[in-house]
């Protein structure tokens, strides 16, 4: 979640009636005024529950090679994820059915694995733009069933990311902890603070940022959602897409010794791509 790799973010929103509902303690931890510290995914919860039963873990099998992401349920045969995740290693899409989605459980190795059929682009990554838009919806051979306590669709919201606020985000990457690059079955869950522009983070597009002291995402967190809770709801407002960290340095210690984790990162706004989802999932998934 933090490596000198790129992740990205997206958000929009889903129908009531199949959307998850906040009632989590873990979550609670993280907005809890008397105890709220900003903490990265890396740096993040492990929560002790599956609380956030919107969330997908996304494998894409390359030869004898594996690459992760994470994605957001958007409805019951749709889960939104990362372009960039698709790419192989000649940097072109790869085949549906290299790619495999898990839900159901807070732990990837547990979680029920469900195939691709297709998955659908907007139209300027589909027409071989350079500058293409980093945001892909996978479509599954077969219906999720929605339990609603380990499986649900997240909202997708039109609203765009404020400065200054606060958003949680979650993802199957790497778990960083006092600078110790760590391997998790779990999802992480953190806090990030969305932030102006500036020489760390440079947006184009429909991009934004976010980050700051012990705040951020790292490798395999890409496509994850960025999301908050609006009237007991979950809502996606963004979508993790990549970025970097960096220490400061005591030159007054021996070898220089590396304090305060920052973390800068690069997400994706959901509410340019509300026609696109609604087109893609015929429907089933839209923005409020």
């Amino acid at each position: 979640m933090m490596h000198n790799f790129h992740l990205f973010l997206a958000a929009a929103t889903c129908a009531i009636s199949v959307c998850a509902y906040y009632d989590s303690e873990s979550v609670d931890s993280l907005y809890n005024d008397n105890e709220f510290k900003p903490r990265m995914v890396l740096e993040g919860i492990i929560p002790t529950e599956h609380s956030l039963p919107f969330v997908a873990y996304i494998a894409v099998t390359e030869g004898k090679l594996v690459k992760e992401c994470t994605g957001s349920i958007i409805a019951p045969r749709y889960v939104l994820t990362a372009f960039h995740c698709l790419l192989t290693n000649k940097n072109k899409a790869t085949v549906p059915q290299a790619i495999a989605v898990r839900v159901g459980s807070q732990y990837k190795s547990k979680g029920r694995k469900y195939l691709v059929s297709g998955f659908g682009t907007t139209d300027k990554t589909a027409q071989g733009s350079r500058n293409w838009d980093d945001i892909v919806i996978l479509e599954l051979t077969q219906e999720i069933l929605f339990d609603f306590l380990t499986t649900a669709a997240i909202s997708l919201s039109r609203g765009t990311p404020r400065i200054g606020e606060t958003l949680t985000i979650a993802g199957h990457g790497t778990r960083i902890v006092q600078r110790r690059f760590l391997k998790s079955d779990s999802y992480v869950i953190g806090n990030v603070t969305v932030r102006k522009s500036s020489r760390y983070c440079k947006p184009k597009g429909n991009e934004f940022c976010a980050g700051g002291l012990e705040q951020g995402t790292a490798m395999d967190d890409s496509g994850g959602p960025a999301f908050k809770i609006i009237n007991r709801k979950y809502v996606q407002v963004g979508m993790i897409l990549g970025g970097e960290h960096f220490h400061k340095v005591d030159k007054s210690k021996r070898d220089f010794e590396p304090f305060d984790m920052y973390g800068y990162g690069n997400y994706l706004k959901i509410a340019p791509y509300c026609e696109y989802i609604q087109r893609s999932t015929a429907g089933t998934a839209y923005c409020q």
